[in-house]
């Protein structure tokens, strides 16, 4: 959410949560500067910053890298779609089982 903040100078961020069966879907929306097709397959690569140096922004690269792991170490699941100059959507899967009977969880 931060980025989608840092790198969109004018337009929109969007966050949206959704439920579709056990999955919680998180999203987050900009109309920013996107990313170069050729960054992303690094982008979420400890240290990486895309964009070129007019649009540099504060900070050590790791944020998504970090995010990555822990989504990673939660069984989920992160995508990313970019197009330079229009935007970014990045959307993190979780696995949420529901639970109908409190017990479950007091006995786990």
């Amino acid at each position: 959410m931060s980025n989608a903040v840092k790198f969109t100078e004018q337009g929109t961020v969007t966050f949206q949560i959704t439920r579709q069966g056990e999955n919680i879907n998180l999203q987050v929306r900009d109309t920013g500067i996107g990313i170069d097709e050729n960054e992303l397959q690094n982008i979420f690569l400890p240290f990486q910053q895309s964009g070129d140096r007019n649009h540099k922004s504060k900070g050590t690269g790791l944020g998504l890298s970090i995010t990555k792991t822990l989504v990673d170490a939660m069984d989920g699941e992160i995508q990313l779609e970019s197009v330079l100059g229009q935007g970014s959507s990045f959307l993190v899967i979780f696995k949420l089982p529901i639970i109908s009977d409190i017990s479950q969880i007091i006995t786990q």
